[in-house]
């Protein structure tokens, strides 16, 4: 035989066995706890992001009870400052009053 009919008949028995194989249910299971591990994967990852997403939403709730006075402190820096010193426990200043 020559090299191209050893090569056809290769194939064509690897390709009968395969065949057999195939026949009997050789391998049938093989990939599939893959897909059912990356199945499991992914909804363990959207767990977690759902996870995050839910408490930065719940963080984001709690700062807002503090944007109106975050506003006005902005708006008034002489309170801001007092405040400032009363937290720090500086000494107040006399502040002298134009009667």
């Amino acid at each position: 035989m020559s090299d191209e009919q050893d090569n056809i008949a290769f194939d064509a028995m690897n390709q009968a066995t395969t065949g057999q194989q195939d026949a009997l249910g050789v391998g049938q299971d093989e990939g599939t706890e893959a897909q059912e591990n990356s199945t499991t994967d992914w909804e363990a990852q959207a767990k977690y992001h759902q996870s995050e997403k839910d408490k930065l939403f719940a963080r984001n709730q709690e700062l807002e009870q503090y944007e109106k006075i975050g506003k006005f402190l902005e708006s008034r820096p002489d309170v801001a400052q007092t405040v400032l010193n009363e937290v720090s426990g500086q000494p107040k200043a006399q502040e002298q009053r134009v009667l």
